[in-house]
């Protein structure tokens, strides 16, 4: 194992399994001690607000302190080029270092309160304050060990010139549209915040709350399909209701070409995202995509299919507006 490898998995496996297993190694232990039931979890006041055997702690510290820290790796080190991890990567991977603490201390503090058989009459609130101002240090502290994060990918291939004759006019369109996996997924989404939202306002009466999946439900439904544009004006880029738009004219358009995107690692996921190097990502997929480099030093990449002929259009029109 070299260094590189070594330090991504300290940081995004060993340190946070390990922090698992001493906790549940001693909740374990505790056990014999404790009472039948016990409080399981704690409301937003710090008061407990649902309650369930003792064994259920350990293993639900088992099953969330390592699904969580082995999830985030996997997703860093898969879409990890050779060059290192980018920002994106460093902080998956310190978010399974800091999960892996967190969710140890929340469990032994919340079971510590209840070895005298109190069954947690006293509130949580100030522990999980510690902890997480103790995870956030550790957090820290892993980024500082792991390798120092590389830029986003660049331009892999410049647009080549389409040509044109003189006073010809020609218009470029294509979609780019979220795969049937991505939009699997962003639908669960959805129907997981309805649930938790429904069930928020069943217990608290918060009305207000179902704001969240009305929004939810917009921003999926203006984002699952883009019309890409190219003409003599410039780049178009629109979601299926009209709005958001992102436009690059032909004037500010200093290069445009093909690159290769990798959602998780250089933008953090997929829809509308903002990457290193000032980089806006209209992200549906991975792979090939149309990198647009404007004056100002910022830059436009749509995954779209046939990426080659839009930079060439787009490049033959910058070059006749000098």
């Amino acid at each position: 194992m070299n260094r590189l490898t070594f330090r991504i998995a300290l940081v995004g496996l060993i340190l946070p399994l390990t922090l698992v297993a001493i906790g549940v190694g001693v909740l374990l232990a505790w056990l014999p001690a404790m009472p039948a039931e016990i409080a399981t979890h704690w409301g937003f006041s710090g008061e407990p607000d649902a309650f369930g055997p003792a064994w259920t702690m350990p293993l639900m510290l088992a099953v969330v302190g390592v699904a969580l820290p082995v999830t985030f790796t996997i997703i860093a080190t898969r879409s990890m080029t050779p060059a290192g991890p980018t920002a994106t990567h460093k902080v998956l991977l310190v978010s399974a270092l800091f999960v892996g603490f967190f969710v140890t201390y929340a469990m032994l503090s919340s079971v510590a309160l209840q070895r005298d058989g109190a069954t947690g009459a006293q509130p949580i609130g100030a522990f999980i304050g510690i902890g997480a101002v103790v995870a956030f240090a550790l957090a820290a502290l892993g980024w500082l060990v792991l390798p120092r994060s590389v830029a986003g990918r660049s331009m892999r291939e410049p647009g080549t010139s389409v040509p044109l004759a003189p006073g010809e006019r020609v218009v470029w369109v294509g979609h780019a549209r979220f795969s049937a996996g991505v939009l699997v997924a962003l639908v669960a989404t959805v129907v997981l915040a309805t649930g938790g939202v429904a069930f928020a306002i069943g217990t608290t009466g918060s009305w207000w709350l179902v704001v969240v999946p009305v929004v939810l439900s917009l921003a999926l439904l203006g984002t699952v399909s883009w019309r890409v544009r190219v003409d003599p004006s410039g780049l178009t880029v629109r979601a299926a209701l009209g709005w958001p738009m992102y436009r690059v004219a032909t004037a500010d358009v200093v290069a445009a070409g093909v690159t290769d995107v990798v959602p998780l690692g250089e933008f953090g996921g997929y829809g509308i995202r903002l990457g290193l190097g000032r980089r806006l990502g209209i992200v549906t997929r991975g792979g090939e995509a149309l990198e647009v480099q404007r004056r100002d030093g910022r830059a436009v990449i749509v995954t779209v299919d046939d990426a080659a002929t839009a930079a060439g259009l787009l490049t033959a029109y910058a070059a006749k507006r000098g």
